[in-house]
């Protein structure tokens, strides 16, 4: 699990997609690793559907959007590994 700060000294606390949110994921239309500029945006609501509570979601729609592009980068870099950090297993 990894926390992303958010405004006022909050954390969010995110964790990988299950297989099965991936397959989900996949079906819609939508392959996290390869999306358009056009696809994005609904890509990361989708995910933020099936990784965070509602609660955080909405708070996220008060943050700065690149908040919610790094709350949605740390859900993916979980789900599928950072290179950095895979690069050093």
């Amino acid at each position: 699990m990894r926390e992303i700060k958010i405004s006022e000294g909050k954390t969010i606390e995110v964790k990988a997609l299950t297989r099965g949110q991936v397959k989900k994921l996949r079906e819609k239309g939508f392959n996290p690793i390869s999306l358009t500029k056009e696809q994005a945006e609904d890509a990361m609501d989708e995910t933020f559907t099936m990784a965070l509570d509602a609660d955080t979601i909405t708070a996220l729609d008060d943050e700065p959007y690149p908040v919610s592009l790094a709350v949605w980068r740390a859900i993916l870099a979980e789900t599928y590994g950072a290179p950095a950090e895979e690069k050093n297993s």
